[in-house]
C-alpha cells in the first residue's frame, strides 16, 4: 500500500510542455473563436483552482477509466468540461500535469 501524504505536507504541482500548450489552446480557442473572453478567463482560472487542490491532495482524482491510461499510472481530474490527466510521485513530492483536454474527447489519441 502506498503511503498516503500526512496533513500540511504540500506536493509541487508540475507542468509538461503539452499541458501548458493544452491550456493556452483551450484559451484561445474559446475567447477568439467563441468570442468569450470573460468565459476563457473563468474556465482558465477554475481549472488552475482545481489543479491547485492536488498540492494538498494529490489522491483526489480517480485513476484514469481507460484501461491503457491506468496502467501507465495516470489520474484524472474533472474541472467543469475538461479532464487533467496527472500522476503523483510520491518519492519527489510532486503532481506532473501531462495533459488538459476536453472531456468528451477520445482519449485513444494520447497512445503512443
Amino acid at each position: 500500500m502506498r503511503d498516503l501524504p500526512v496533513d500540511n505536507e504540500i506536493y509541487s504541482l508540475n507542468y509538461t510542455q503539452a499541458a501548458r500548450e493544452d491550456m493556452l489552446e483551450i484559451l484561445m480557442y474559446i475567447s477568439e473563436e467563441l468570442d468569450a473572453q470573460q468565459s476563457a478567463e473563468r474556465i482558465l482560472d477554475r481549472l488552475e483552482s482545481d489543479l491547485g487542490r492536488l498540492r494538498e491532495n494529490p489522491y483526489i482524482a480517480a485513476v484514469a477509466r481507460d484501461d491503457y491510461l491506468a496502467t501507465q499510472g495516470f489520474r484524472v481530474l474533472v474541472s467543469g468540461k475538461y479532464l487533467a490527466l496527472h500522476k503523483v510521485d510520491d518519492i519527489t513530492r510532486e503532481v506532473i500535469v501531462y495533459r488538459v483536454v476536453y472531456g468528451k474527447r477520445n482519449l485513444e489519441w494520447l497512445y503512443p
